[in-house]
């Protein structure tokens, strides 16, 4: 009969090792019909306590050590979860769960592993870094959770941004010197829609134009005119195709 937890022996695997030892025993007298029985003993081996140092407070060895700080952190974060944003945490893991395990915008490989995602709120409801509950958007990333807030929420931030990468303002300023118009945002934005996103990209990257010969390149208009003719282009590409053109006949 097990009574007293040896010396320096870890205080989770000793509760945990007195609970098996007890169904241990339990199985063995209602199973057990022989006083001797090897065949028994051999299928159902006694349980051992383990012989693991026990270095962290309680005593604790380093297994449960970290079992314990993680049950610690969970807890603490239902706590601020539900007293910050007023959702429980079940529902914060079932929206984790809902997204994927990721972060709510499409694309980010955050999991909240490393650090558990942000809860996102719309902040004309709640102003400040606390929610109702009912305000609740989703759970993002920190990085993305900042630049929301940064940005005011305002989605005409963000397709601001969008217009950018998809016409950069070099290149606009190439298009200015050139003499041409400027598609407007509204252009780019119905472009895109329909389009692809590699569709309004240059042949030749913008890094690669420079103020000698950007008037010879090749490029495309919003809505895909070709602006640089054949008889206008590079002497080295009017070559090439000249050529080809020759195999072709």
């Amino acid at each position: 009969m097990i009574q007293k937890r040896p010396e320096g022996a870890c205080k989770d695997c000793w509760l945990t090792f007195v609970s098996e030892h007890a169904a241990w025993r339990d199985l063995r007298a209602a199973t057990r019909t022989e006083p001797i029985d090897l065949d028994w003993d051999m299928n159902h081996p006694e349980p051992k306590l383990p012989k693991r140092p026990a270095p962290w407070p309680g005593p604790r060895c380093t297994t449960c050590h970290r079992a314990k700080d993680r049950e610690t952190k969970a807890r603490a974060h239902a706590r601020r979860t539900e007293a910050n944003f007023g959702i429980s945490s079940e529902l914060y893991w079932a929206l984790y769960e809902f997204q994927g395990g990721r972060c709510a915008v499409f694309g980010c490989r955050a999991t909240g592993r490393t650090r558990r995602l942000a809860v996102d709120h719309d902040h004309k409801c709640c102003p400040g870094r606390t929610s109702c509950g009912k305000c609740v958007r989703g759970l993002l990333c920190n990085p993305h959770n900042e630049m929301f807030g940064r940005n005011g929420d305002d989605p005409n931030v963000f397709m601001d941004m969008a217009d950018y990468l998809r016409f950069p303002m070099y290149l606009r300023y190439l298009w200015v010197q050139q003499g041409r118009e400027v598609p407007t945002s509204r252009v780019l934005r119905e472009y895109a829609a329909k389009q692809t996103r590699d569709s309004f990209a240059l042949e030749r990257g913008p890094q690669e134009l420079c103020a000698e010969d950007c008037e010879l390149r090749r490029t495309r208009h919003a809505h895909g005119t070709v602006l640089f003719q054949p008889e206008n282009a590079h002497p080295k590409e009017r070559a090439s195709e000249e050529n080809a053109e020759e195999a072709r006949s």
